[in-house]
Parts: C-alpha cells; sequence; structure tokens
C-alpha cells in the first residue's frame, strides 16, 4: 500500500514538471514575440534625432522618470529605465490591438508581462541590442553634425569653445575628445560612443584633420597666401601655384602619417570594428621615414611660406602708400 502510494506521488510529480519543462520555454518565446513587436516604433529615426539634439538642456538629465523617446538620449544605458520605456511601449500596443474588441475578447487577447522578464529582455536579447546599437549611432551621428557647427551653443558645448577648438593645432584630438565626453554626459558607455564615432568617422574626420593642418600654419596669412583669391593668387600666381602644390604633396604625407598615429591612439576599437585602412598599418620603419619626410617637407613649405609673405607686405605697403598720396 505504501509503495503504491509513493508510485502515484512521483508519477504525479512527473506529470508537473513535464508541464512545467514544456511550458515555460514556450511562454518565453510568446512574451518574446510580443516584445519584438514593440521594438520598431521603440527606436526614433535620425531626423527625430537630430531635432531632439538640438533642443535638449543639461538640465533635462535630472528628468530619470519621463519615459518617452524625448529623455531615450540619456538613457541607453540604463537598463531599468530602458525596461520601463519598453513596458509603456508594449501596454500601449495591446491597447491599440484590443480597442475594437468585446470585454471578452479583449481578456484572452491581453498578456501582462512581469516588468522582472521585459528587464531581462532588455538585457539578454539580440534584437533589442542590435536596434539600441543602431540607434546609438545615429546619436553620435547626429552630435558629430550638431557640434562641428561653431555658430551656435549645443547642450554639451558653448560656441566660443567650438571657436576656440577649431584654431588649435591639435583640433582633431580635441573634437573627437568632445564627442565621446558628450556621449558620456548623456550616460553611453565610452566603448559604444567610441564605435559611433568610428562608424561615423565620414562626418568629420577628413574635415577636421585637415583643419588641423592649416592650424599648424597659424602664424601664417593662409588665407591670402595660398586662397584662389588671395593676394599671392592675384599678384604672383605663379608664385601661389608652387605654394599650393607644395601644401598639396605636404598635406598628403601628412594626413598619411596622421592616419598612423591615430591608429595607435585608438587600434582597439578600429580593430574591433574593422576599420583600419593601409596607412594605418604601415610598418614602424615606414612610420619612421615617413615622419622624417614630413619634417622635411613642412620645412620647405614654411620657407616658401615666410618669403611669400615678405612679398604680401610689400604689395601692402604699395597699397598703403599709393592711397595716402
Amino acid at each position: 500500500m505504501f509503495d503504491r502510494k509513493v508510485e502515484l506521488i512521483y508519477t504525479a510529480a512527473m506529470k508537473l514538471s513535464y508541464t512545467q519543462d514544456k511550458q515555460f520555454p514556450q511562454t518565453h518565446l510568446k512574451f518574446n514575440v510580443l516584445l519584438d513587436e514593440c521594438l520598431r516604433t521603440l527606436f526614433p529615426n535620425e531626423e527625430y534625432i537630430l531635432d531632439n539634439l538640438k533642443n535638449i538642456t543639461r538640465k533635462d538629465k535630472s528628468y530619470t522618470v519621463s519615459y518617452n523617446k524625448g529623455y531615450l538620449a540619456y538613457h541607453t544605458c540604463d537598463t531599468n529605465w530602458l525596461a520601463k520605456y519598453l513596458e509603456m511601449a508594449y501596454n500601449h500596443l495591446q491597447s491599440l490591438k484590443t480597442t475594437r474588441l468585446n470585454p471578452q475578447e479583449q481578456t484572452a487577447l491581453t498578456k501582462k508581462i512581469p516588468f522582472s522578464y521585459i528587464r531581462n529582455y532588455v538585457e539578454t536579447s539580440p534584437k533589442f541590442d542590435a536596434l539600441r546599437s543602431q540607434y546609438e549611432q545615429k546619436l553620435v551621428g547626429a552630435y558629430i553634425q550638431l557640434t562641428q557647427d561653431n555658430k551656435k551653443d549645443d547642450f554639451f558645448t558653448k560656441s566660443i569653445v567650438k571657436i576656440a577648438d577649431a584654431q588649435h593645432p591639435q583640433y582633431e584630438r580635441l573634437l573627437r575628445d568632445r564627442f565621446v565626453a558628450a556621449m558620456q554626459h548623456l550616460g553611453m558607455d565610452k566603448f559604444r560612443a567610441e564605435t559611433g564615432i568610428e562608424l561615423n568617422a565620414h562626418l568629420w574626420r577628413d574635415n577636421a584633420r585637415f583643419q588641423t593642418f592649416l592650424n599648424n600654419f597659424r602664424k601664417y596669412d593662409m588665407r591670402n597666401l595660398t586662397g584662389s583669391k588671395g593676394l599671392m593668387a592675384r599678384y604672383y600666381p605663379s608664385v601661389w601655384a608652387m605654394l599650393v602644390n607644395m601644401g598639396e604633396q605636404l598635406y598628403e604625407k601628412w594626413s598619411q602619417l596622421a592616419e598612423y598615429n591615430y591608429y595607435q591612439q585608438h587600434r582597439r576599437i578600429i580593430d574591433q570594428l574593422g576599420t583600419a585602412n593601409s596607412h594605418m598599418l604601415i610598418s614602424e620603419d615606414k612610420a619612421a621615414k615617413l615622419e622624417k619626410e614630413v619634417e622635411s617637407m613642412q620645412f620647405s613649405f614654411e620657407c616658401m611660406l615666410f618669403k611669400a609673405t615678405q612679398k604680401i607686405e610689400q604689395i601692402t605697403n604699395k597699397t598703403q602708400n599709393g592711397i595716402e598720396k
């Protein structure tokens, strides 16, 4: 009799275990499908992101219980906030689905998902993480565009700082550091910020590098010396052509060396993304040789600039004397 009771208890336990084991993954699969449906409306497009960044302020970061896309930029790495944001999006989507149904149908369709499960989904879902990463890349790209407008303040940097940075001989480095700092201010971790910076390199690096190059010669009046509408082009076109040609040759070499040095500083993230180019991957010996070439060419170029400057001074003096007479 006792053995029979033990057998019945064991059989019942096995049935319960079997049912739970079968139902648990099915329930989770249904929850995942329901939450996946919300993702298409969770992350805004590039146009909205750019407009939003133009209007947010540092104070907005303190509004931690406002769960809407206007504050998403501040919470891309905040799991609890993202889970609450997703929960509200899910509830909204469910309410839209049940609007035209009768009460019984509404009850059958509506499925309550525990917050703990939504939070786990945010932490582990590859689909969620992929879309969040895309959003972060667009966010970084939008800020890159926004902060290069030196005439306007943005949520992180004043116009006066932008103007000063744009004249600095290390402008490229300062600008990249600003991108990272601004994203960290929003709450994004450094790795994700740098990922966005490298994937959006086409939006900033060429322009910043050329400006950095020009800043190395800021003691010279480059607009009049090498500008197509400057005094050299007007009064000494042959000398102007030589200056422009020499400047272009120097910049080509200088830029190649800058690429190599940039890679040395940021190779970890560049290697992970696989975005290194041929100039970044030259050997140490070639880099040393290139550095000597750049130094020699830069010395020659500065000598040309100095002589050309004297010619401009002569033109200026003649013009002023002509006016005085």
